[in-house]
């Protein structure tokens, strides 16, 4: 004999595994939205990427060491020596002279610039209202 608090239990059990089934399929669902497939040629192609990126790295480092370069862009000791070098080859016994001749005006240069003569680019603007 079946009584109506059995069929009510049993109607409660059923709601519940029908909202736990509901729940089970929408979390798949989420589960599958999210889901990123990380295929072969992406993993290479990270690789290469990764590759190229230490290798342009190595490049410049190489090229900083040849060039004798600091990061600031100052150059070394050696870059005035060889441009000691160039200027004899092209100039001969009056080397010395076209340097100091390039100094001086580099001087006379920073000098004015010091002084806040020289206007570098025009303090107006090119587009007005």
């Amino acid at each position: 004999v079946r009584t109506s608090d059995d069929d009510d239990d049993n109607d409660k059990v059923e709601e519940e595994e029908e909202e736990e089934e509901e729940e089970e399929e929408e979390e798949e669902e989420r589960e599958e939205e999210f889901t990123f497939v990380f295929s072969r040629e992406l993993a290479e192609r990270f690789a290469q990427t990764e590759t190229r990126r230490a290798d342009r790295k190595r490049q410049e480092a190489k090229e900083m060491r040849k060039e004798r370069v600091d990061p600031v862009g100052l150059t070394s000791n050696t870059d005035h020596t060889d441009r000691r070098r160039e200027q004899a080859a092209l100039y001969g016994r009056h080397a010395a002279e076209v340097e100091g001749l390039e100094r001086a005006m580099e001087s006379t240069c920073d000098r004015i610039r010091a002084r806040g003569r020289a206007v570098l680019w025009p303090h107006v603007p090119l587009h007005t209202m």
